[in-house]
């Protein structure tokens, strides 16, 4: 799967309370317009100083805009966190049902505890998600929409250099994603090893202490978080390549 199709399949958990989506996606609409339109009244505020004319009326509609903004902001964040954190805990629910009815084949193909990291990690990242899209990612998507014909109409060459400096900027996460590609799929996998030690170490901690193998668990533990460090630096170090290069654009 490409990775937009794994952005819509999560946010297709999303669609298990419809109206309540659309209310919160609606009000971040409006913050899109909202933030789109309280620089030009600010600047329509100014022009108004500069030239000694009627202030008064734009500066009630600007102050209005930027109430309405932090409102509305408040609102969205409080009814995305609500939602977000309803939702994990329906899908923790589901993914946990479905796995304990897996067949035993499965499991111990799977292992036990690579199946409980895998689902509590899911289920944290897809909570992750769900609040930036419902907080950021759509507010900056109608943001961006309605920002490019406003930019284009005021200023011509500006545009062109904003539109520039965003492919560049596109350009750079999707360079940076196709080299650590492999590299954090390896992250994981030690993931899940220093997860499935831990689990299995404090399962059987009785088994443990009776056989005197406490500090040969630790020096074993110690030697795959060495290895998870080992594989994940260089992964760590294209994102801080991409991080400059970000600014930079």
């Amino acid at each position: 799967m490409t990775l937009l199709q794994i952005y819509w399949r999560a946010l297709g958990y999303l669609a298990a309370d419809r109206k309540r989506v659309a209310l919160i996606c609606s009000a971040n609409v409006a913050l899109a317009i909202v933030a789109l339109l309280e620089p030009i009244m600010f600047g329509r505020v100014i022009g108004a100083i500069s030239e000694r004319g009627s202030v008064f009326t734009t500066l009630v509609m600007w102050a209005g805009l930027g109430a309405f903004n932090i409102v509305a902001f408040v609102m969205v964040a409080r009814g995305a966190d609500r939602f977000a954190h309803a939702r994990r805990s329906e899908v923790l629910c589901e993914s946990f049902e479905r796995v304990i009815t897996m067949p035993l084949a499965w499991h111990h193909q799977h292992g036990t505890s690579n199946a409980l990291h895998t689902m509590l990690r899911a289920v944290e990242t897809l909570f992750s998600l769900w609040l930036e899209f419902m907080r950021q990612h759509l507010s900056t998507a109608v943001a961006l929409v309605l920002l490019v014909p406003t930019a284009i109409s005021m200023d011509l060459r500006m545009s062109l250099v904003l539109l520039g400096l965003g492919l560049l900027y596109v350009g750079i996460g999707r360079m940076v994603m196709r080299r650590t590609k492999a590299g954090q799929a390896a992250v994981e996998r030690h993931y899940h090893k220093v997860f499935a030690h831990v689990t299995d170490s404090v399962s059987n901690v009785a088994v443990l202490q009776s056989y005197n193998r406490l500090g040969h668990e630790a020096d074993t533990l110690r030697r795959y978080v060495k290895n998870l460090l080992d594989a994940q630096n260089p992964v760590l170090d294209w994102w801080a390549l991409a991080n400059a290069l970000h600014r930079l654009s």
